[in-house]
């Protein structure tokens, strides 16, 4: 069985990156700029930030979508 893993998608620094979190994390880790995704083996899925920017979601769906992580 696959472990979960989470995925922070920002572009803070002028341009797109997603990074992979440390394996042990919790709803906390959850940031209200940003998007996550969250890769369960069977299913993506994605988080959106309260205050994230618009560009930011839309890579991420994107990334979420394309990428199998």
């Amino acid at each position: 069985m696959r472990s979960m893993r989470l995925f922070k998608c920002s572009n803070d620094n002028g341009f797109f990156v997603v990074t992979e979190k440390y394996a042990d994390f919790c709803q906390d880790d959850l940031l209200d700029d940003d998007c996550m995704i969250l890769d369960t083996g069977s299913l993506v899925f994605l988080w959106k930030g309260p205050t994230a920017s618009i560009i930011e979601v839309k890579f991420a769906a994107k990334s979420a979508e394309v990428n199998r992580f």
